[in-house]
């Protein structure tokens, strides 16, 4: 009796195993070929470059003021019904340029028969001073009397306040509201200071000047004294009330900005006195000079 020993399939390689195994998987996944050949390749996608245009952001001024200095300080003492030129004299410290559609305006307490507000008589830009210059009378009743002013912008908005308080006696003469008297005249007009304020140089722009000037107007007696300046590009400031209460002198003041090129140049001012005595007065002549 023959005895047959049991079949010994012979061992396989473990590389032999790993391609069977592969083969066996696609015979059961006949569509796997078929990804295989078509998956597809990664392709880089070049990069889009975007010019992007900034754009300047506006961004609102800011109006602020301080006084620099003003007639008739608190508690000057006034005789009944007294005529009064209280003036402001005040500095831009913001970054908006006051227009002549500024003003300053009663806001409160007693009005001392004062116009209900007054305008800028010039543009004041930043760094500028103006003197502010309403007409007043004191009450006829003896007392401590106060009114207060706004700032106000363009828009009518309030961004400032200043204040007038003035004691009446009522021992003193009380001035009756008549006419100046005859021979009354502004006498001499003289100019006390020409100061740079501010020189702005920008490139590629004209040089912007900003000059404050300074002028004595002298009286030989007691009147209203009507003004406005003339500059050398032939435009007139707005007209000016100053009250003298006799023989005296007042300063005013002009905040000039000029804009131009860098080169030198000379420029004028004069004033233009409108009553009493109908006259141009002498120019003060001045020269800028590129920094």
């Amino acid at each position: 009796m023959a005895f047959n020993q049991p079949y010994q399939p012979t061992p396989l390689s473990n590389a032999d195993l790993i391609a069977t195994a592969v083969a066996q998987t696609v015979a059961l996944n006949p569509q796997s070929q078929a990804c295989a050949a078509t998956a597809p390749t990664s392709t880089p996608t070049p990069y889009q470059y975007v010019h992007v245009t900034p754009t300047a952001t506006p961004y609102p001024c800011n109006n602020s003021a301080i006084m620099v200095s003003e007639t008739y300080p608190d508690h000057t003492q006034l005789d009944l019904n007294q005529y009064f030129n209280k003036s402001w004299r005040l500095k831009n410290i913001g970054t908006c340029t006051w227009s002549t559609g500024y003003r300053l305006a009663f806001y409160s307490g007693n009005s001392m028969s004062a116009p209900s507000y007054v305008n800028m008589p010039y543009a004041v830009p930043p760094g500028g001073i103006v003197d502010i210059v309403v007409p007043m009378r004191a009450p006829g009743t003896a007392g401590v009397y106060t009114g207060y002013w706004g700032l106000y912008t363009d828009a009518l908005v309030l961004f400032g306040k200043v204040w007038v308080t003035i004691d009446v006696d009522a021992a003193g003469p009380a001035p009756t509201a008549t006419n100046p008297p005859s021979g009354f005249a502004v006498t001499s007009v003289t100019y006390a200071n020409v100061s740079p304020v501010q020189t702005i140089q920008l490139c590629g722009l004209p040089t912007v000047y900003i000059i404050n000037i300074e002028a004595n107007i002298t009286t030989n007696g007691a009147g209203i004294v009507t003004y406005y300046w003339v500059k050398s590009d032939l435009t007139n400031t707005a007209t000016q009330t100053l009250t003298y209460g006799g023989a005296s002198t007042q300063t005013v003041l002009l905040t000039y900005t000029i804009v131009g090129d860098a080169a030198e140049e000379d420029y004028w001012v004069k004033i233009y006195v409108d009553n009493p005595n109908h006259q141009l007065f002498s120019a003060m002549n001045f020269h800028t000079t590129c920094m």
